[in-house]
């Protein structure tokens, strides 16, 4: 295996990527009374994941600022997590849809948190 080289590489990057993207399209059909403040929060805190990501492959060189984007991006995937159980729970979602985006999420803090947890091999020297 190569290493990795660019931000968009990671696996959690691509994962949190490819759920803002479903998050989109899916949050376009929110009703009008909570399309404004719900899709605008839930497609907030799900872009804010990769971004999160992308800052921190950008501070690798400090490991604090390394690690504390990557805990920002983990709070961002948990908030996130909790607009789509709110949605889900006022039948925005369809069962199987929030279980598939809530279970990526849990892989994808999961995954920060790996990387949080042992930060060296994505540092650089």
């Amino acid at each position: 295996m190569s290493p990795i080289l660019r931000y968009f590489e990671l696996d959690v990057y691509q994962f949190a990527f490819d759920g803002a993207l479903l998050i989109f399209d899916i949050s376009e059909s929110f009703p009008d009374d909570d399309r404004s403040i719900l899709t605008d929060r839930v497609r907030r805190s799900s872009r804010a994941v990769y971004s999160s990501i992308t800052d921190a492959w950008g501070h690798r060189l400090y490991e604090v600022a390394f690690t504390s984007n990557l805990v920002s991006a983990e709070a961002m995937a948990a908030e996130t997590q909790t607009w789509l159980r709110f949605a889900a729970e006022r039948g925005y979602l369809q069962e199987n849809r929030a279980n598939h985006l809530l279970a990526l999420y849990d892989k994808i803090i999961d995954e920060l948190i790996g990387m949080i947890a042992d930060p060296d091999p994505w540092l650089l020297p």
